[in-house]
């Protein structure tokens, strides 16, 4: 598998894997669980790679920085063609339930203007490491995120306009290993890639 296949998966794996009523309360209680879709990632992985169809996977891959600081990718794997892809996982809850919950601006508001929980400050991260000698050029970086409620049409659309318009975005490509339209009205999907 490459990794335009792995990521593609990954959406169906999670989407027939992840318990329905576990997505009923992220959503009821607008719950933000990165580590919840991070464990079943591992899942997934782990099973290409006993089938043979990833050469290797780590989670909260170290990369040292000047003592004792140091930068976490939470997961690095390499694909059947020996490509590395580093790869950076979000969960954006939007579902908007209570109050002023989050919602899609939030999490993809750039770090100028102090939101550093989003998915522009993981490829800000990426973008450095690699600028810094610490990520080499042939190295695949996606910043992922799981939305719980799929946005609209509209709101991708909104999303797509606010990322373009971040100049350290420049030069990453919005994907959608599987189609808007293809994805479960519970469970969006979107990357940021380079």
């Amino acid at each position: 598998m490459n990794k335009d296949q792995i990521l593609n998966g990954l959406y169906t794996f999670l989407n027939d894997n992840l318990p329905e009523a576990a997505i009923q309360i992220i959503t009821q209680y607008d719950i933000r669980v990165e580590n919840f879709f991070s464990i079943y990632t591992g899942v997934y992985l782990n099973n290409l790679l006993e089938n043979n169809l990833i050469n290797n996977y780590t989670f909260q891959h170290t990369i040292l920085l000047e003592n004792p600081n140091r930068a976490h990718i939470d997961v690095v794997f390499v694909d059947n063609n020996n490509q590395t892809t580093f790869l950076e996982l979000k969960h954006f809850s939007i579902s908007q339930n209570r109050g002023n919950a989050r919602n899609l601006n939030f999490y993809t508001s750039n770090t100028l203007a102090g939101k550093k929980v989003g998915i522009v400050g993981d490829c800000v991260k990426l973008d450095n490491l690699r600028q810094m000698g610490f990520i080499p050029e042939e190295i695949s970086l996606v910043c992922l995120a799981f939305i719980t409620h799929k946005p609209t049409q509209e709101q991708f659309n909104n999303m797509e306009i606010r990322l373009n318009n971040h100049p350290e975005l420049f030069d990453w490509n919005i994907l959608y290993p599987i189609p808007i339209e293809n994805q479960n009205n519970n469970f969006g999907f979107f990357t940021l890639q380079k």
